[in-house]
């Protein structure tokens, strides 16, 4: 009987056309773990495109990784305008099509008698994948506009769903989820380990190394196994551009997102005795700064990053809809979606993001502080 892997690997070789997605909130690991598979199923003759529910700053982020060029950010472009040409003369003769300034122009030619415009119909169909890879996502509903514009779609298509997240609901047809890797990329290089080393070039390998750096905070976090470290090794061996990742990930900043950093800095504040650091960002903040929203998944990075003592790092923010949004990142000995179960926590034990409806920001810190002071010196 086939192992996990082995099934994933001979639906992977026996697809058509696979769609590799992930969630709408994406990581950098899940964007990593994207490319890391695209660039697998290139390798095998299997034709594959990576769609995600939206513009986000992590696709910024990884644009130095090997293809990300052609990552679609619209979960609308996965429906298909399907032209039907039924020329009464006879057969067609000759079809041939040319772009002319953004504009698709096609011709046909009858084999006898003329092509009429009557003869042309077009519909919108479902898109034309016959297996989908979700990586990185707990569960369907994650996946944002890629999901609920085409439930139907995923329901009628079998998916190979591939996580580390405890909180993984096991929606795949074929379900790879191991709560003790410490990122998906180290899933997905488990993954080629069964299909061979020659599907480990060194584009692939950057892919999984970037992911693998971004989820364990440069292999400093509580989570870093003897395993992980072992495979980051055999990653540089096959030429993976650590320096490069690094530049990119925690090296390179724009304007604005300094502006942003520089006011979480200035708010930040540190329990010595319990190893925690936190901040607060306010709308004022991101006005001055010109930043969103959105950019906070990089700060809260840049927060772990620079702090390696901190067991326990927090970010409260105003959001635009008058809620105080949050992220809670903890040590293993603890869970940050248990912690924050009672705000709506999502994401993984190390890494929630939740909301506190109906509060001030500094109420909001309030609630944070009781929840801090309960964890142990």
């Amino acid at each position: 009987m086939l192992d996990v892997n082995q099934q994933i690997l001979e639906r992977l070789k026996g697809a058509k056309r696979v769609l590799i997605t992930c969630k709408q909130d994406m990581h950098v690991d899940s964007l990593a773990a994207c490319l890391a598979m695209y660039l697998v199923l290139q390798k095998l003759g299997v034709p594959a495109e990576i769609v995600v529910g939206g513009p986000h700053p992590t696709v910024d982020r990884c644009k130095f990784l090997p293809k990300s060029s052609e990552i679609v950010c619209d979960g609308r472009s996965l429906k298909n305008l399907v032209i039907h040409i039924s020329p009464k003369g006879g057969k067609l003769r000759d079809f041939r099509y040319e772009v002319e300034n953004g504009t698709l122009k096609i011709f046909v030619a009858p084999s006898a008698g003329e092509v009429v415009p009557g003869d042309v119909r077009s519909e919108v169909v479902h898109p034309n994948h016959d297996l989908i890879v979700v990586l990185d996502t707990q569960d369907l509903n994650s996946l944002g506009q890629v999901y609920t514009d085409h439930a139907d779609f995923f329901y009628k298509t079998p998916i190979i769903n591939i996580d580390h997240n405890p909180a993984n609901e096991q929606f795949g047809e074929i379900n790879l989820v191991d709560i003790k890797a410490v990122s998906t990329t180290e899933l997905i290089f488990r993954l080629l380990e069964t299909l061979g080393d020659d599907h480990l070039d060194a584009d692939v390998a950057t892919a999984l190394l970037a992911g693998m750096i971004a989820k364990t905070e440069s292999f400093k976090s509580g989570s870093v196994t003897p395993r992980a470290l072992m495979i980051a090794s055999e990653l540089v061996q096959r030429g993976a551009r650590r320096d490069e990742i690094v530049q990119n990930l925690y090296r390179t900043h724009d304007i604005k997102t300094l502006r942003l950093w520089g006011r979480v800095l200035a708010r930040l504040q540190h329990d010595e005795k319990r190893r925690i650091v936190w901040s607060l960002v306010t709308r004022d903040d991101f006005e001055k700064s010109g930043t969103a929203e959105e950019q906070l998944p990089g700060i809260i990075d840049e927060l772990i990053t620079t702090t390696p003592d901190a067991r326990t790092v927090g970010l409260l923010y105003e959001r635009s809809d008058g809620a105080i949004g949050g992220w809670l990142k903890t040590d293993p000995n603890y869970s940050a979606v248990e912690l924050t179960k009672e705000w709506g926590g999502v994401g993984s034990k190390v890494l929630a993001r939740f909301t506190i409806p109906g509060a001030s920001i500094k109420d909001a810190e309030k609630e944070l502080n009781k929840i801090f002071s309960g964890l142990p010196v």
